[in-house]
């Protein structure tokens, strides 16, 4: 499913924004243990497809989940954002000075993980940080 997913998403990306405009593409990382449980990163299969079809350099271990964190979709909404503070960090934060990125992710529920992954990104450097996903939860 996650080639045809990913097909799906090169084939929707936003008119408006720009590829060639792009200098990094990241994955939205798990965590080493949640990674292990699962077997494999569902936003890195997608982002792969993306970097491939758009020609936008994959860094698929530049940003890292430093911390386990609870599962987002277990959390009640005021919780998902105290849940990822500080979970993120980026490896070599010289390599995002003055980039613009595009950040791949599953689905968007809060918008938690996307604001703090993209916070990470910018303190490290990045001029602008994109958010692209897959599917956007309705919330009640």
């Amino acid at each position: 499913m996650g080639r045809h997913l990913g097909r799906l998403m090169v084939d929707r990306f936003p008119s408006e924004w720009d590829p060639s405009a792009l200098d990094l593409l990241f994955p939205v990382p798990l965590h080493p243990r949640r990674l292990r449980e699962r077997g494999f990163n569902q936003s890195l299969i997608l982002a792969q497809i993306l970097a491939n079809s758009l020609a936008i350099k994959l860094e698929a271990r530049q940003l890292v989940r430093s911390r386990p964190t609870l599962p987002q979709s277990d959390l009640p909404l005021g919780k998902k954002f105290e849940n990822l503070k500080g979970a993120f960090e980026v490896r070599r934060p010289e390599k995002m000075e003055g980039k613009n990125i595009l950040l791949v992710d599953d689905i968007c529920t809060s918008g938690a993980t996307a604001q703090e992954a993209s916070k990470t990104l910018i303190k490290a450097g990045a001029v602008k940080v994109f958010v692209y996903t897959l599917a956007r939860s309705v919330l009640h």
